[in-house]
């Protein structure tokens, strides 16, 4: 117990190592579902129905002896194999886990939606998660009867008014609806402003013996059980399912479910921040390195240099590579990202310059610089286009900025509306650069043909 509350979790490292929850003796052997070795286990079944709604739950202490471990890559390949003995048990995994899948999309959960570029979802907790790794099916399958499990244990519990360390999930009170923040988090065009916005509409999740409901996996009930070995809110709930099942006096109080749930949460919090403080130490390091070699700027692939940029700017280091800056101007080589990074974060008019000029040519994108802005700028409120029919076609940009509308004096015009209005953007970042913009009621009203 000591040691699991210390720690509260398995600490996992690259190359697969890891610091356990719990001594190894147990955690890696005595608890362990090694191949053909009784273990004692608590067993939930789950009965559902053909639309994957929960009919039945009934846990039980049990015995188990696993047959085969497989890793994520072993158990899609068993997939594929008519010959081995465990292929119709995982297709059916595969198919009953794909069905859960789904009907939790269409339920309005968020938890799970796959943004823009590969290597990228919204887990259990409403956070963005980037990775270049391989998702394999069996990931879905262990993922959705993991939910599965906890969602089953915890009405459960709910249903008899157990107090239990419940994983509750809440969105703020500026969140929008379901669907318009489904709809939003498909369409940004990139993973720091969907993870900015995520931010910005949902609490963290957190663990106590009072039922509020998980907000991005849109259920009523949620508590963490399936890993007791690595996760201690896991183990608490096992101990409590245990004495339920047993007839006996729950073994923690809801005031120390509360202090238990705020302990979990202070440590995770302390291991954030040591995370983020060592590996931004190491970005830095690299990017230092990287600035050493100046010629060697042109080779980076467009993630490392947009990260570069960032670094930079940040740093108040953009002339160490502005040259190789401009080259990508001049190559078209810069994300929209970048563009963004150029005209609302770095004071570099130079720079900021060269960025307008080349939306000059790729007019198209000040529509999405503008949208990034909307995003990521913490006064930015809003945007909305005025527009004069006509020809030609006038429009105007207004932004909504601390509070304040601001436009441009004169309209941007053109033959067709979709372009007048991306030049009307380009308007707007070219008066917030310049500080020229103005108040809605000084726009000046083009000519018209009689």
């Amino acid at each position: 117990d000591k040691t699991a509350i210390a720690r509260t979790t398995t600490r996992y490292f690259g190359e697969g190592s890891n610091d356990p929850m719990l001594p190894r003796v147990l955690s890696e052997n005595r608890l362990s579902l090694l191949e053909w070795q009784d273990r004692p286990t608590l067993t939930v079944k789950i009965t559902l129905n053909q639309d994957c709604e929960i009919e039945d739950v009934e846990i039980f202490e049990s015995w188990l002896a696993s047959k085969k471990r497989f890793s994520y890559e072993e158990a899609d390949d068993v997939l594929k194999d008519q010959n081995s003995p465990f292929q119709e048990l995982l297709q059916t995994c595969h198919t009953w886990t794909g069905l859960l899948n789904r009907k939790r999309q269409t339920s309005g959960a968020i938890s799970g939606i796959v943004t823009p570029g590969s290597g990228a979802w919204i887990d259990e907790d409403g956070n963005l998660i980037v990775s270049d790794k391989k998702r394999y099916h069996a990931h879905i399958v262990i993922q959705e009867f993991m939910i599965l499990a906890n969602r089953a244990v915890a009405q459960w519990l709910a249903d008899s008014d157990t107090p239990a360390l419940y994983r509750n999930h809440t969105a703020k009170a500026i969140a929008p609806d379901r669907e318009t923040m489904f709809q939003a988090i498909v369409t940004m065009g990139s993973w720091s402003s969907i993870r900015k916005q995520l931010g910005n509409w949902l609490n963290r999740a957190e663990y106590g013996p009072t039922l509020i409901g998980h907000f991005a996996l849109n259920l009523t009930a949620y508590c963490h059980f399936t890993s007791p070995i690595r996760r201690l809110a896991d183990l608490i709930n096992h101990r409590i399912v245990k004495a339920r099942l047993h007839g006996k006096e729950l073994p923690y109080s809801k005031t120390e479910l509360e202090q238990l749930g705020q302990h979990i949460a202070t440590v995770a919090r302390a291991e954030e921040e040591r995370k983020d403080t060592h590996f931004k130490e190491i970005r830095k390091q690299q990017y230092q390195e990287t600035l050493k070699t100046p010629q060697d700027l042109s080779q980076l692939g467009e993630k490392e240099f947009s990260q570069l940029l960032k670094y930079t700017i940040k740093n108040e280091e953009l002339d160490l590579i502005h040259g190789q800056v401009e080259a990508r101007i001049d190559d078209n080589r810069l994300q929209v990202q970048d563009l963004y990074l150029l005209l609302f974060r770095s004071d570099h008019s130079q720079m900021q310059q060269l960025t307008c000029e080349h939306l000059k040519i790729r007019v198209q994108d000040a529509a999405s610089v503008i949208a990034m802005a909307k995003d990521m700028e913490e006064d930015w409120e809003g945007f909305e286009y005025v527009d004069l029919e006509g020809l030609p076609f006038a429009s105007w940009l207004e932004v909504a900025i601390g509070g304040k509308v601001l436009t441009t004096a004169e309209p941007a015009q053109q033959t067709r509306k979709q372009t007048a209005r991306h030049y009307a953007c380009l308007n707007c970042i070219e008066g917030y650069v310049d500080g020229s913009l103005v108040d809605p009621e000084q726009r000046v009203q083009p000519a018209r043909p009689v």
